[in-house]
């Protein structure tokens, strides 16, 4: 069996993965060095076919495999996989994780509009895998309520892993700054740009949190 879990980055997924990981039976990932081009779809720059290509031989070449991969989001309804699903996040927390990891690509009003214009699109695309009807884990749900992995690792049929076990109050992959703590901070084009780039992924699945 293989599976793909996507999402956006920055909502989870190195986390999610080191847990599914303690299977012994499967081989379970993050992301792949091949995946570096599907970060951000900005136009001329993501070889989609090129990396459907590479990404799906690596997928044939394991029967017991998985990945949780925020890259493969654009991807992943064409890849030799049995299940797939979904990871999403509160768009204010990924922003503010995203800002705080690479503050030096949202600076500048030019970065931080590109930065925004890329997030909107991720945003869109894992709403369309919502709406196709993706199993949707929300972060927040994980690593709050053990239950709630048990469910995700039912379903996975990883019969191995203790999911009662997980470090569900650690942080993966955070950033050792704190560039913003709060998007009230930010200036008010920015929050402006964030509003209208995340608002509306954030109306549908974390209603009345929005605060920008």
């Amino acid at each position: 069996m293989r599976f793909v879990i996507t999402g956006v980055g920055r909502s989870g997924t190195m986390w999610m993965a080191r847990e599914l990981a303690r299977s012994r039976t499967y081989i379970v990932r993050h992301e792949h060095a091949d995946d570096a081009r599907g970060w951000f779809r900005l136009a001329g720059c993501y070889d989609q076919a090129g990396h459907l290509r590479i990404t799906a031989e690596r997928f044939r070449a394991h029967d017991n495999y998985g990945e949780v991969n925020a890259c493969l989001r654009f991807i992943v309804g064409d890849l030799p996989v049995d299940k797939r699903a979904v990871i999403i996040r509160n768009p204010m927390d990924i922003a503010l994780s995203s800002l705080n990891k690479f503050p030096i690509r949202w600076m500048g009003m030019a970065g931080f509009t590109e930065r925004c214009t890329a997030l909107e699109a991720d945003l869109r695309q894992v709403q369309k895998l919502v709406d196709a009807h993706y199993p949707c884990f929300r972060f927040e749900e994980c690593t709050k309520f053990p239950e709630r992995m048990v469910e995700i690792v039912d379903w996975l049929g990883l019969t191995d892993v203790d999911s009662l076990a997980f470090r569900y109050a650690e942080k993966l992959n955070a950033s050792g700054r704190e560039f913003c703590s709060n998007i009230a901070q930010l200036l008010p084009a920015h929050r402006q740009a964030l509003r209208r780039a995340c608002k509306w992924f954030a109306d549908i699945h974390y209603p009345n949190t929005w605060r920008a």
